[in-house]
């Protein structure tokens, strides 16, 4: 497989038997060890994969598509994913849509290069660990539903993500349940569609630290923040809101929650 370079829907389905595939005992992807791949869209959609090994670097680490890569795929991945770096990746979108595992390990990650977010981790409800501490998403300018419909019982920690040139940032929390999530590092400095951002939001921990961020991030000349949040934060805090909001400068510096003005 020296010359391999498409690598896309090698295990879309397969279900051999009836039975389920581990590529990490078979170790499998040694094979491509020298490979030049490039596209590994759908490479295990709904199959019957449920353990990969730490030799699937020899993919991640070198193919730019990973569209759908592991959509619908109930997967145990309980070997190292550290040296997982998805480095080269430009379409991640829908890449773990609908999957059910339980984690999202890739402490090195970077995702540097993907311009293509959209749908990326939407609908995973089955979580204990989400790491991607090292993910900048610097380039994504799709980030459409990235999270939506997300459900983790403890902090997403993303410290080095920035969005920097995302646009379309609509739905990108819709319905999220999470404890919290920490982005200390994002800009949101491009973004011109915002449309239901955080419509159905449930934050168990500290709701406003994120609001807090994305309203410093967000270009107020293109974007009212006011309905991003209306259905995030009950119903008193609302209506704080549209004093602070409309109510012009006076009205600022004796609001309760002015911090979120500054």
């Amino acid at each position: 497989f020296k010359k391999t370079k498409d690598v896309s829907h090698l295990f879309h389905s397969a279900t051999p038997g009836g039975s389920w595939i581990d590529t990490s005992t078979l170790k499998f992807f040694e094979l491509f060890k020298n490979s030049p791949i490039e596209n590994a869209e759908s490479i295990f959609e709904n199959s019957g994969v449920y353990k990969i090994g730490s030799d699937f670097e020899s993919v991640a680490n070198k193919a730019k598509n990973f569209k759908n890569a592991f959509k619908d795929l109930n997967l145990n991945i309980d070997y190292s994913t550290t040296n997982w770096l998805f480095n080269n990746a430009e379409d991640t979108s829908s890449m773990f849509e609908n999957a059910y595992m339980p984690e999202v390990k890739l402490p090195n990650a970077t995702f540097a290069k993907v311009k293509n977010a959209n749908s990326m981790f939407k609908n995973i409800k089955s979580l204990t660990t989400f790491d991607l501490n090292q993910a900048t998403f610097a380039a994504a300018e799709d980030v459409t539903s990235m999270f939506e419909d997300v459900h983790f019982s403890d902090t997403l920690k993303m410290n080095n993500a920035t969005f920097l040139a995302a646009k379309n940032a609509s739905n990108m929390f819709k319905s999220v349940e999470i404890s919290t999530v920490s982005l200390p590092s994002a800009t949101f400095n491009s973004v011109v569609n915002a449309n239901a951002m955080f419509i159905r939001l449930l934050l168990v921990k500290q709701p406003l630290q994120m609001l807090k961020t994305f309203h410093q991030c967000l270009n107020l000349l293109k974007i009212n923040l006011l309905p991003l949040i209306f259905k995030v934060l009950p119903l008193h805090m609302q209506k704080t809101l549209i004093v602070c909001f409309t109510g012009g400068d006076s009205h600022r510096s004796i609001c309760p929650m002015r911090y979120l003005m500054n």
